[in-house]
């Protein structure tokens, strides 16, 4: 959807119930592009995420619910010439009492080939590791 006016680009919203798991999701994100030259572009999101996860009441025990909330932002600069773009960000949920931070790269190949890569920190305090590959075209 659109931003408003100068504050932000555009809007996400994101709504999820998957019966099966009892879970749903609500989420929203705000995004703003900014140009830095013809080559570069700078794009700044926040986006937030409440997931509920229902339990089945038993006979005798009433039916409860847990809710977990989750906040990202993130800063990524993107190459024009190159096709690479580098992400900084963090997330935050509630059964976390702190930032975790995250950095990555993505490099476009060819005819909608792209290559994903980044380095992050757990709650734990231990660092996670990704490398992936993904096709994504539109007919």
């Amino acid at each position: 959807a659109p931003g408003v006016g100068s504050i932000w680009d555009t809007t996400a919203i994101e709504a999820r119930v998957d019966p099966g798991q009892e879970q749903s999701k609500l989420g929203t994100s705000l995004s703003k592009s900014l140009p830095l030259g013809e080559q570069y572009s700078l794009t700044l999101q926040n986006g937030l995420k409440v997931i509920q996860q229902g339990y089945v009441p038993v006979p005798g025990i009433v039916a409860h619910h847990q809710r977990n909330y989750q906040a990202e932002q993130s800063a990524k600069l993107s190459i024009a010439d190159t096709g690479t773009s580098l992400v900084a960000g963090q997330s935050m949920s509630s059964t976390e009492d702190k930032w975790l931070r995250k950095i990555g790269a993505e490099q476009k190949l060819f005819g909608g080939v792209t290559i994903n890569g980044s380095i992050g920190e757990t709650a734990l305090g231990t660092s996670t590791k990704s490398l992936s590959a993904g096709f994504k075209t539109s007919w």
